[in-house]
């Protein structure tokens, strides 16, 4: 009777621990903050390894919010939406293909074509062919999870535009020009 006690008390700081875990995880990609840390690292790095893992998230968080906004779309339409329709994983497929052969494309350029650097305008670091590879497809996928959040209902796009308008009628009221 002690040991199933024992092994029940550990086993419930042991799934106490996970929980915390998987909370922090989820606070920290779910938040501003979280993203970011990760944007910031992103522009510090010059590690092709972060860049590949900044991929992986950001591909990863598209497919999240592709089913959220299936499921918003299925609840307030009220017509029959599956979460994994065979057209949109195709259409998930051919893309990471894509990202693939784009990766490579530029892998064999920077190691056999063009191993120098270039160094972007405005920006301190250099990046070689690959990494700016990477980072188009890191641009590519964070539009994707935009347009996926507005199709959840929040167009963040537009709610940016409206508040840079309310700020530009601002200034122009402060100037005294209408």
């Amino acid at each position: 009777m002690k040991s199933q006690e024992y092994y029940s008390k550990h086993m419930d700081k042991i799934e106490n621990q996970i929980k915390h875990f998987g909370n922090n995880c989820y606070d920290f990609f779910t938040s501003a903050y979280g993203w970011g840390i990760m944007f910031f690292s992103l522009l510090m790095s010059n590690d092709t390894t972060m860049l590949y893992s900044f991929l992986c998230s950001v591909l990863f968080a598209d497919y999240v919010t592709g089913f959220v906004a299936s499921f918003i779309e299925y609840r307030e339409k009220g017509k029959k939406v599956y979460f994994l329709e065979s057209s949109r994983l195709r259409a998930s497929g051919v893309k990471v293909i894509g990202y693939f052969l784009i990766i490579v494309l530029t892998w064999f350029v920077s190691k056999f074509i063009y191993p120098e650097n270039i160094r972007l305008f405005g920006v301190i670091r250099e990046f070689n062919i690959h990494q700016l590879g990477l980072i188009m497809c890191i641009g590519i996928e964070f539009w994707s999870n935009i347009e996926n959040v507005k199709r959840s209902g929040f167009d963040i796009v537009g709610k940016f535009e409206s508040i840079v308008k309310k700020i530009w009628d601002l200034v122009k009221l402060a100037r005294g020009r209408s």
